[in-house]
Parts: structure tokens; sequence; C-alpha cells
């Protein structure tokens, strides 16, 4: 819901979850996929 709130009014981010707080989730994901030794092949340089 808040996604689609935020595409129709035109915003590219939500102050709900900032790009800052995301980014950092994904890179928090990502430490986590290397260590455990989780790999997406190809997909990983997109």
């Amino acid at each position: 819901a808040e996604v689609e709130r935020a595409l129709r009014a035109g915003e590219t981010e939500s102050p709900l979850v900032p790009m800052v707080d995301t980014v950092g989730v994904l890179r928090v994901l990502d430490a986590a996929r290397e260590e455990l030794g989780v790999s997406y092949g190809d997909l990983e340089n997109l």
C-alpha cells in the first residue's frame, strides 16, 4: 500500500522507509548471504 501511495504521489522515496534505510537493510542481507555462502549466480552482476 505504501509503495502504491508513494508512486501515485510522484514520490521517489517513502518517508516511512527512506532510501538510506533500504540500502542499509540490503547491505546486512548481502553480508549474511556472503557469510552463508548463498549466491544468485549471474543475477548478482545486474
